[in-house]
């Protein structure tokens, strides 16, 4: 009951951080986030993030930002993780770094993170993962492009950039090697298991 009570609570307070952030009012919508996120919501810490990401009634703080989401992260957020590597494949207050990109959005994606599925296939297809494996990266885009059905901003992005990045790695594959990518694209699809992982 006690559970419900504060569940409750911290959904009446999101709602009230929300319409302040909407109309403006960033020094109480980042009061309430900040309380929020201390008492362990998630959502607040995004928001939160992006506050000072965007520097919405705070100094722009990029290191902040990358702060909650690795809190996020290492409080097992998908998005956090995934948040993370957008830090490091863009040196969002980080050193930009496209191995610690690809290990975040690597550690999402194994959970079936669409949009991680998608940004470590675009780092595939971009040739910044050493040793390069344009399989791997058309497979990863492949198999977002499936999950990616909904009319929801993530799905619609998704399908509206892969073909550029599909087509950057057919440009350079064999027919052998996009016939062997889909075919793992399927099978990880069908077996739940998004990076193939043992």
């Amino acid at each position: 009951m006690a559970e419900l009570v504060t569940r409750r609570l911290l959904q009446t307070q999101a709602a009230a951080a929300d319409a302040a952030l909407r109309g403006g009012n960033y020094a109480a919508a980042f009061g309430m986030y900040e309380a929020q996120f201390r008492l362990g919501n998630p959502e607040a810490g995004y928001r939160l993030a992006e506050i000072y990401a965007r520097g919405l009634g705070v100094a722009v703080d990029p290191g902040k930002a990358f702060a909650i989401y690795r809190d996020l992260a290492h409080r097992g957020e998908i998005g956090g993780e995934h948040n993370l590597g957008i830090c490091y494949e863009y040196g969002v207050g980080v050193p930009r770094d496209d191995e610690k990109a690809a290990t975040w959005y690597r550690r999402a994606a194994a959970q079936g993170y669409p949009l991680s599925l998608f940004s470590l296939g675009t780092l595939y297809a971009a040739g910044r993962i050493i040793p390069q494996d344009d399989v791997e990266g058309l497979t990863l885009l492949l198999e977002a492009v499936e999950q990616a059905t909904g009319e929801d901003p993530t799905s619609r992005y998704i399908r509206d950039n892969q073909a550029r990045y599909v087509g950057l790695l057919m440009a350079r594959m064999t027919p052998e090697a996009v016939a062997k990518a889909r075919q793992q694209a399927t099978a990880r699809i069908r077996d739940g298991n998004p990076t193939g992982s043992q």
